[in-house]
């Protein structure tokens, strides 16, 4: 099944236009750890729990553990309370998250 980019980058070679790619590898627990500490401004010993379960739904895929990340903050799972001055995630929430739809059919494919 072709992806939706796929189509588009068809047609744009149709043109004439030249189309590199590149192949994006997967990323370790720890460089999902890196990204979510940078977002968040906190030591990456306080979210490994939470980056260990992003790299787990995404399968260490750099840009669809950051889209998924940004999903989880933009729906509100995850979320800075001015009180304490900390994040807050309700992990066992995370988990039973499903992943965006764009995000589950490129894993599939």
């Amino acid at each position: 099944v072709e992806s939706g980019v796929t189509k588009m980058l068809d047609s744009i070679q149709s043109y004439g236009v030249r189309v590199v790619s590149l192949k994006v590898s997967c990323i370790e627990k720890e460089s999902v750890n890196s990204l979510i500490s940078e977002n968040l401004c906190i030591p990456p010993s306080l979210c490994q729990s939470l980056s260990t379960t992003v790299h787990s739904k995404t399968g260490g895929f750099v840009l669809f553990a950051a889209k998924f990340f940004q999903s989880l903050r933009e729906e509100g799972m995850i979320r800075f309370n001015l009180n304490t001055g900390n994040w807050e995630y309700n992990l066992n929430d995370i988990k039973q998250r499903k992943l965006p739809v764009d995000v589950v059919q490129h894993l599939s494919e």
